[in-house]
């Protein structure tokens, strides 16, 4: 927070946050958790000692359960660069998203952390799904490539994820009625400041 000991001592935690309804809401929300003994944890905005904002992931649990009033331990952690991260993870896949609906591609999209994973409506198109199905999540990857071509295509997947050449191969993945179909894909991985994969994003033309 661009301040000293002796500054944090002084003082409320208030003068940590950018407003004071920040402030009230946050205080609300950890004393309720508190009261009830448990933990508190939530990823908060702060102000640096200057006055520019840096987000903190943000825990606190009261030294003796259900009695907040009698102390508290807080552990705050700098995620500025993570968000930073992720703010290009969404300008990256909103811009990759035009593209992919203009030129009438599907879209496989994988965020690392969370597991989530978008597959666009033409991608099942593609695979012969309905555009409202659920379908497996990346570990399945596999198993929707011929067997013929599985090894060749997830070694391109690997070398890009370990930062070799780009991913652009073409291969035959499994419909569902189990026909194969020959698909062009190009994967753009995203990776954040400390070079770690944050998304793996697949666009396919059959």
């Amino acid at each position: 927070l661009g301040r000293s000991r002796a500054e944090l001592m002084e003082g409320t935690p208030e003068r940590w946050f950018a407003d004071e309804e920040s402030f009230r809401r946050a205080r609300e929300e950890a004393s309720a958790r508190h009261r009830a003994g448990m933990a508190y944890r939530a990823e908060l905005q702060l102000a640096r000692r200057d006055g520019t904002p840096v987000w903190c992931d943000v825990s606190s649990r009261a030294i003796v359960a259900g009695r907040p009033e009698l102390g508290l331990v807080v552990v705050c952690t700098d995620i500025e660069e993570r968000k930073r991260a992720e703010a290009r993870l969404l300008e990256s896949t909103d811009r990759l998203d035009l593209v992919v609906r203009a030129s009438q591609s599907g879209l496989w999209d994988w965020e690392i952390a969370t597991g989530r994973q978008h597959v666009s409506p033409r991608f099942k198109e593609i695979l012969g799904f309905h555009p409202d199905a659920e379908l497996a999540g990346p570990p399945a990857l596999g198993d929707w490539i011929h067997p013929d071509d599985r090894a060749r295509v997830l070694d391109a997947i690997d070398d890009a994820l370990a930062g070799g050449a780009a991913f652009d191969a073409e291969g035959r993945m499994r419909r569902s009625d189990d026909s194969w179909v020959w698909v062009h894909g190009r994967a753009e991985v995203v990776r954040d400041a400390a070079g770690a994969w944050v998304s793996v994003t697949v666009p396919i033309a059959g």
